[in-house]
């Protein structure tokens, strides 16, 4: 591969891949394209990310799958017993028949304007009634539609998942059960979990070792931001209690309020004088 090849707007390990026949090398560029799944905490519109449609996708395909994820829900003690998900193409015309223009506009975006789109209905299934997963459900429940059956899928196949404030919308006792998963099943197919979050109850040394735990501090001059593992910080004692040293301060990464707040509680409370 020539320095011509090697522009400023491409990857390196993607003109390497591309030129080159090494095996070592195609490997590495498949496991960043094929292996790493983000997900973007969006739970208000599970619909943006597809994570929704990813998981009724996989019950549909795969019924051992629906039964791990009703498994799960039941030991979550939702009380739900079962859930009922259906797939089928709409075709956009009949859909937006009789619609004013700026409607349709702002209904479907650009790539759909023409053609089919996908219509899911999902009812979740309790002893005595049933309800619309996306118009009846809580935030919490649908969160687990969206994340529960797509970690299933990375389990088995063994990729790697990174996820965004993965306690958004969930209970901590449930990310605690999903990580309970990664150190369970992980060992049989490597797959690996990588997520931030702003629940200290996470920082808990029985549940991840030193090097598994990272904080980003920012430098306000530059505004950029320092990444370092708690493996670095010294006096750190193997009892100690980590969400309480994380909250005083003790390993950084934390904003600091300075004298501009102590201005601030002031100019709020003469908004209330004459």
């Amino acid at each position: 591969m020539s320095e011509e090849a090697l522009k400023e707007n491409r990857l390196f390990l993607s003109c390497l891949a591309y030129y080159s026949r090494l095996k070592e090398v195609e490997k590495a560029f498949l496991f960043f394209s094929q292996e790493i799944v983000v997900y973007r905490t969006n739970v208000d519109e599970p619909r943006t990310n597809n994570w929704y449609e990813y998981s009724v996708e996989l019950m549909e395909k795969n019924p051992n799958v629906k039964k791990a994820f009703v498994l799960f829900l039941k030991a979550l003690d939702t009380g739900i017993e079962d859930v009922k998900a259906k797939t089928r193409e709409i075709d956009t015309e009949e859909l937006t028949k009789g619609m004013p223009g700026v409607l349709k506009n702002l209904f479907l975006s650009p790539e759909v304007s023409s053609g089919t789109v996908k219509n899911i209905e999902t009812k979740v299934i309790y002893r005595n009634f049933e309800t619309d997963l996306m118009t009846e459900e809580s935030t919490g429940i649908r969160k687990l539609f969206q994340i529960v059956c797509p970690v299933l899928d990375i389990l088995t196949t063994g990729k790697v998942l990174i996820c965004d404030e993965i306690e958004t919308g969930l209970h901590e006792a449930v990310v605690h059960k999903i990580i309970e998963l990664f150190y369970e099943m992980s060992p049989e197919k490597f797959a690996q979990l990588i997520f931030t979050t702003h629940d200290t109850s996470l920082l808990d040394a029985k549940m991840f070792r030193r090097d598994q735990i990272w904080f980003t501090q920012l430098e306000p001059e530059y505004r950029a931001t320092d990444l370092y593992s708690l493996v670095e910080i010294k006096n750190v004692r193997n009892n100690e209690n980590l969400a309480k040293g994380y909250v005083s301060g003790k390993y950084g990464a934390i904003p600091v309020l300075n004298d501009s707040f102590k201005a601030f509680i002031e100019s709020v409370t003469s908004l209330g004088e004459e």
